[in-house]
């Protein structure tokens, strides 16, 4: 049965190529021309359903759906607290603790909390690997608009210019030392994740689900970090389960621990790891994807 599938399959592609290439002067072509546009099309087709079979479906539609034991979030990145809003509306979570460096995005979120009480822990400064103080510029003169670019770690303050501003910056391990149970974690940190998951050591250990903006390839104002992310948490024992395997500047890529997969999950997600490695960081770049 297999057999006559394929010699059927083979036929139907010879016959068409035959008549196709046997057809006389412009028609001809005209024939070949769409056989070979619907052939791009369903080959295109195909890669989409790869991507999206692979591609992140929100953080929290995988929490919920994996039905996962979790009591807090913690929000790296929490912008105007728009997302944090989101997180509370799940049941299991008793609590976000939401970083925001931005101090104008920072105090929208403040004023959106007031309802939530003591859920919601806001923490204004960025996360790092160490405490201290970091550079932080913006090309474009507004920050809070995505574009920011971390720069210098220092020790101390210091002046700079007027598009250069210094935020405090701490790390995980230091401002939550009492957390109790099992969390999640959104990491959105304007390329600084492999520095904050260096700082956060203790913490991935009550941390079952991460979701991770990562870099894919250098662009004018960030660095590619996705291998190093990928490092450490391997090494901290987490799976990746979704990721970005088209080409792009950036994407999400969410893991979870690997003792919470089964045998196939495991398999799935060292195959996932494969293809997103390999993509990322050979076939992409050969083919100079994505454009600049």
């Amino acid at each position: 049965m297999y057999f006559r599938s394929n010699r059927r399959c083979l036929y139907t592609l010879l016959r068409i190529l035959v008549l196709d290439v046997a057809g006389k002067g412009k028609n001809g072509h005209v024939a070949l021309s769409e056989s070979f546009a619907v052939t791009i099309q369903n080959m295109g087709n195909i890669l989409n359903r790869f991507y999206s079979a692979f591609s992140n479906p929100g953080l929290r539609s995988v929490a919920q759906k994996r039905q996962l034991g979790y009591q807090w979030v913690i929000e790296a990145g929490g912008h105007d607290g728009s997302d944090t809003l989101k997180f509370l509306e799940m049941l299991n979570v008793l609590r976000v603790y939401a970083f925001e460096p931005d101090e104008v995005a920072a105090t929208k979120a403040e004023t959106k909390f007031k309802l939530h009480g003591d859920r919601v822990q806001l923490h204004r400064m960025a996360l790092m690997d160490i405490p201290g103080f970091i550079d932080v510029s913006s090309p474009t003169g507004e920050f809070g608009d995505g574009n920011s670019i971390v720069g210098n770690f220092r020790s101390n303050e210091s002046e700079l210019g007027s598009n250069i501003r210094h935020l405090r910056c701490s790390n995980l391990d230091t401002e939550l030392k009492d957390l109790n149970g099992n969390g999640i974690l959104w990491l959105d940190v304007e390329g600084a994740a492999a520095k904050v998951l260096t700082g956060s050591a203790k913490v991935l250990t009550s941390i079952i689900l991460i979701q991770k903006e990562v870099e894919l390839c250098n662009s004018k104002y960030r660095n590619t970090d996705f291998l190093n992310v990928n490092r450490i948490l391997n090494r901290s024992k987490f799976s990746l389960i979704y990721a970005p395997l088209h080409p792009g500047f950036f994407g999400d890529a969410v893991y979870i621990k690997t003792e919470l997969l089964n045998t196939f999950e495991k398999l799935r997600s060292r195959s996932l790891n494969a293809a997103y490695m390999s993509l990322h960081h050979i076939i992409y770049p050969a083919l100079g994807k994505p454009r600049r």
